[in-house]
């Protein structure tokens, strides 16, 4: 004679069902499996439901191009990495703020020189560090004339006037 057993309990927390009951004239009983825990480097991909297990993720290694936005939840948190581009500085930009592994790239304008001053360190341009340096064109004093004209990155200079002698005078030309 047929021997019938009632159907193991539902599973308890901590495990989801993997087999169901046949119930009925079938002959297979439940079957609880323990939920799997998601381990360093991981992230929960999908929960767990009554029936199906956890699926992790493997936590992505954002590139020596990249800064990472969103840390990985390492473990059973639903939050995965995302990575994102660095900023690259452009032409007339330099860099103020390096970027590590967690914030980006800052860059700054280059300063512009004036009329009145001329470049003495140029700007880095694009990803360097250094800022454009303008100084001060000197200016010739009294007994003074300026011998050579100033360019965008060099001084005027500036030359003693001759002094005519006791037996001399000037000649305009």
């Amino acid at each position: 004679d047929r021997v019938c057993a009632n159907c193991a309990a539902t599973c308890a927390g901590g495990s989801y069902q993997s087999v169901a009951c046949a119930d009925g004239n079938g002959t297979q009983d439940r079957l609880c499996l323990p939920i799997s825990n998601c381990t360093t480097g991981q992230y929960q991909a999908s929960p767990q439901t009554s029936t199906s297990d956890r699926v992790c993720g493997t936590c992505v290694t954002c590139s020596g191009t990249q800064y990472e936005t969103q840390p990985c939840a390492d473990g059973n948190g639903s939050q995965p990495r995302t990575c994102q581009l660095v900023t690259q500085c452009t032409t007339g930009q330099f860099q103020t703020i390096p970027p590590t592994a967690t914030s980006d790239r800052t860059c700054g304008t280059c300063d512009v020189c004036t009329v009145s001053e001329y470049e003495t360190t140029a700007c880095a341009n694009n990803n360097g560090t250094q800022d454009r340096v303008c100084t001060l064109l000197t200016n010739c004093t009294m007994g003074q004339f300026q011998s050579t004209l100033p360019t965008a990155t060099t001084n005027r200079a500036c030359t003693a006037c001759h002094v005519c002698a006791a037996d001399e005078y000037i000649a305009l030309e």
